[in-house]
């Protein structure tokens, strides 16, 4: 089974991200969860067409896909999916900040395709919970980078506050309890 990173660990991941196109059926046989493309799903609508033993995991699209039409659905889905078609392209990242910042998504915000470990802390900063890295990168190598960078001179998703405004509010309180 193939594993991730997902909320600050290693863990065994159960979903498949599938390839189809709208017309396609959806094979009877898949015992797993599974995430579909955006273009399929929003031709169902629901998960209607997903046979009795599958689970929607979610939705998933390329870094550089129009979501319009996604927002008004955000919190039906558990999980989206956003794959990275080369580990030089930020387009990724960009969507994964704009659905954390913007629209108040809150499920499992996933990371795959062309990554690298280097990659881990950014893709944190940016919203992503998990992250599947291309075949040959080391969990534990992003593991360790997820662990080791903890403060960051720009905000983030998760730590908004930079050292700045840290130092500032402190310098602050002790000026007025003087």
């Amino acid at each position: 089974m193939p594993r991730i990173i997902k909320d600050g660990g290693i863990v065994d991941d159960s979903a498949r991200i599938i390839e189809i196109d709208e017309d396609t059926p959806i094979h009877s046989s898949l015992q797993q969860s599974v995430f579909l493309p955006l273009s399929r799903w929003l031709v169902m609508q629901s998960g209607m067409e997903i046979t009795e033993g599958q689970k929607l995991a979610g939705v998933w699209f390329d870094g550089d896909a129009d979501i319009a039409a996604l927002i008004d659905h955000l919190d039906r889905l558990p999980a989206i999916a956003i794959r990275f078609n080369s580990f030089q392209d930020g387009t990724g990242f960009s969507l994964g900040a704009l659905l954390r910042e913007s629209h108040g998504y809150g499920g499992e915000l996933r990371a795959f395709g062309q990554l690298i470990a280097d990659q881990a802390p950014q893709l944190r900063r940016c919203g992503f919970n998990a992250i599947a890295l291309q075949p040959g990168e080391s969990l534990e190598t992003a593991m360790s980078m997820l662990e080791g960078m903890n403060l960051s001179y720009q905000g983030s998703i998760y730590s908004p506050r930079t050292p700045f405004k840290f130092r500032f509010s402190s310098a602050s309180n002790s000026v007025n309890k003087t």
